[in-house]
């Protein structure tokens, strides 16, 4: 567990803090993620799922923060019903925090990307509900659908003017039939609509939510 970008207080003076790396050597997985909880409730911290690898060939190729698609999940054979979801669910995740940064770059592919990695992830909820039988799932799920509500409006936006209104600039008259104005208002909406998702996923609810899905999805309690 690697949590990015905050500051810790030594006593002495704060010091930039770029990254921290929560390893567990003893006890079991959920005093780890309660420790994870103090640092984010002190420091803007977040949960950070790519690899050094993956960092590193980012740099080589330079995609650093680029928009992210859903890797390949690779499930084991004699892998539990329970470990299935968890690995799908971490899967689903990662696709959402990794596209994190296209969205504070103001790429609206990272929207597209994010939102698609939390329709997996609801949909694999809704697959496995059988199994979701913890206090914490309800609560997981009003978050989702929070974070869901935020990336939508710059998303549909940006569909209706790349394949509605901007197909129509190349028919007829488009001084008469006002698509140029149109265009102008969607612009202007959706640049708003991605500044609300950059707000929601810089805020204390979405490092919060991030966090609690890991934890729940790793120990299966809050």
């Amino acid at each position: 567990m690697a949590i990015d970008r905050g500051k810790i207080d030594t006593g002495v003076s704060s010091l930039p803090l770029c990254e921290l790396e929560l390893e567990l050597k003893r006890g079991n997985q959920a005093d780890l993620f309660s420790v994870a909880r103090e640092l984010v409730h002190v420091l803007p911290a977040r949960l950070a799922l790519k690899s050094k690898s993956e960092r590193g060939y980012e740099l080589i190729d330079e995609e650093l923060g680029a928009p992210v698609r859903a890797g390949p999940i690779d499930l084991t054979v004699c892998a539990s019903t329970r470990d299935g979801f968890k690995m799908i669910g971490g899967a689903c995740l990662k696709q959402v925090i990794d596209n994190e940064p296209a969205i504070i770059k103001g790429d609206p592919e990272g929207v597209h990307q994010m939102r698609v990695g939390l329709r997996r992830l609801r949909a694999a909820m809704s697959l496995f509900s059988a199994l979701l039988h913890d206090p914490q799932t309800s609560a997981i799920k009003t978050e989702l659908k929070w974070l869901a509500g935020e990336l939508a409006p710059a998303r549909e936006i940006e569909v209706l003017m790349n394949r509605v209104v901007k197909p129509l600039e190349k028919k007829g008259d488009v001084r008469r039939n006002g698509v140029p104005a149109l265009l102008q208002e969607l612009a202007e909406k959706h640049k708003a609509a991605l500044e609300r998702v950059q707000n929601a996923i810089a805020s204390a609810r979405f490092r919060a939510l991030t966090l609690e899905v890991a934890a729940w999805l790793e120990t299966g309690t809050g």
